[in-house]
């Protein structure tokens, strides 16, 4: 997404890879395919969003769209960039492995998606 100035939201919209628990903050990782081969896209929250989180009772494989906000700070003579949650919903629920019934289906190693085409 293009930047419009200070406070963009953006959106991203995927299966969790792995969710890393502290007390003050949580990290949600979404894997992210390329040419290159696939890396972690990974996104914070702390304070009163992470009650929010707790509320949704997320899992791994749980398919979920992030909204957030981009923040780099200078630390130790580095930036360091954060993506922050602003807002994070479930789109749907990980009941188990996928069948050959079912119109998409998550590579459990990679997080990525698969659909099936209707004339396979």
């Amino acid at each position: 997404q293009e930047s419009r100035g200070l406070g963009d939201v953006y959106k991203r919209q995927g299966h969790i890879f792995e969710i890393v628990k502290s007390d003050k903050i949580w990290q949600i990782a979404l894997k992210k395919r390329s040419k290159r081969g696939s890396f972690t896209i990974t996104f914070s929250a702390f304070g009163y969003k992470i009650e929010k989180l707790k509320e949704l009772n997320l899992n791994e494989k749980d398919r979920v769209r992030i909204k957030f906000t981009i923040e780099s700070k200078r630390w130790n003579e580095r930036y360091n960039t954060t993506l922050f949650i602003s807002q994070l919903d479930v789109i749907e629920k990980y009941h188990g492995s996928a069948n050959i019934f079912q119109e998409e289906w998550v590579d459990e190693e990679t997080g990525e998606i698969f659909t099936t085409e209707e004339n396979e």
